[in-house]
């Protein structure tokens, strides 16, 4: 496989398969195709686990950086970020 993998561009690969390889690259198009052909893979629209999100939300508060400029680096609405940190704090309460 590796000599047919030398001389494939992208343009070679078969539907989604090029649209990944354009970004990634061919071997590592092929690498997903090895995991995951033949079955259907869904991406969640958050890249970052919750529990990140907390702790960086709740980092960046503490050092005084304001509610919209997380919401809008994040993606998230204000009142959501408010959600978060309030969250963090219960939780940080509850720990001590």
């Amino acid at each position: 496989m590796e000599r047919i993998l030398e001389d494939t561009e992208p343009c070679d690969l078969a539907g989604n398969y090029r649209l990944i390889a354009e970004k990634i690259g061919v071997r590592n198009a092929y690498e997903l195709y090895c995991c995951f052909h033949g079955l259907q893979i869904q991406f969640p629209q958050r890249f970052f686990s919750n529990e990140c999100i907390e702790r960086r939300m709740s980092s960046e508060r503490s050092n005084g950086v304001p509610i919209r400029e997380i919401a809008i680096k994040y993606n998230y609405s204000e009142s959501r970020v408010q959600q978060i940190l309030r969250k963090c704090n219960n939780t940080n309460i509850e720990n001590d």
